[in-house]
């Protein structure tokens, strides 16, 4: 069985932060029958338009990254059913290391906080979240020296995890990923709040800001991640050009 075809519900766990963050991650939710405006169709289309990276283009030792939400696996899928380590968010930057029929070898980097390993970060001191692990891909995974928050005075970890994933929906730079949630932002939050801009925020203090508005938005789960995720990497302390990591 390859990757494609192997899917798992991960559990909460107890702690109040990762449980939030893997509800977060792993529920659904039925898109809404209706949109906000008129530019609800301009993200959707241009989230139709990106174009996924083919078998052909992905390459070992290249930089891809996540369209959408995927499973990860600590091993390649073979002819047993292989379980479900975690799940990687959307734009989400990943190594190849290898591709064979059965999936893709990786490599995750991120950073954790002491004491919520499960949650995988895309920087240090900052909530915006690459992938979520199980108990068993957290005791896989290579932890580096931890490094004081100045801010927070909180411990963060460097992490390292060679994971398997499926080929599809993957792609070669962020830009296109951050066309869309420019879009969906506007059609979310600027035609509300039309001064509104992701700069207006630090990307801790988005997560808040998001929720408080969370009930007026029509986005599923995974737009409502994926916009977060947009802000918070375009906020006052973290510019991405779209272009990398």
């Amino acid at each position: 069985m390859t990757l494609r075809q192997s899917t798992l519900i991960l559990r909460k766990p107890s702690a109040l932060w990762i449980a939030a963050c893997t509800a977060l991650a792993l529920t659904g939710g039925a898109l809404a029958e209706d949109v906000a405006s008129s530019g609800g169709a301009d993200y959707q289309a241009l989230f139709d338009a990106i174009q996924p990276l083919t078998s052909d283009q992905i390459t070992e030792n290249s930089t891809v990254y996540t369209q959408v939400e995927k499973p990860l696996f600590l091993r390649a899928g073979d002819d047993s059913e292989p379980q479900q380590a975690g799940l990687i968010l959307s734009a989400t930057g990943l190594e190849i290391m290898e591709q064979t029929d059965s999936g893709l070898r990786v490599i995750l980097r991120g950073w954790t906080e002491k004491g919520a390993e499960r949650a995988v970060h895309e920087m240090m001191g900052q909530r915006i979240m690459s992938a979520t692990l199980t108990p068993a891909a957290v005791a896989e995974a290579s932890f580096g020296a931890p490094v004081v928050d100045p801010d927070t005075d909180i411990l963060w970890s460097p992490v390292t995890i060679e994971v398997w994933i499926d080929p599809d929906n993957l792609v070669s730079e962020r830009k296109p990923l951050w066309d869309y949630g420019a879009a969906m932002f506007t059609a979310a939050c600027v035609n509300c709040h039309s001064t509104m801009t992701p700069h207006d925020y630090l990307a801790n203090q988005w997560i808040g800001t998001l929720k408080s508005m969370e009930r007026y938005l029509t986005l599923d789960k995974q737009e409502y991640r994926a916009l977060q995720k947009y802000v918070q990497l375009h906020a006052q302390d973290t510019i991405d050009d779209g272009s990398g990591g």
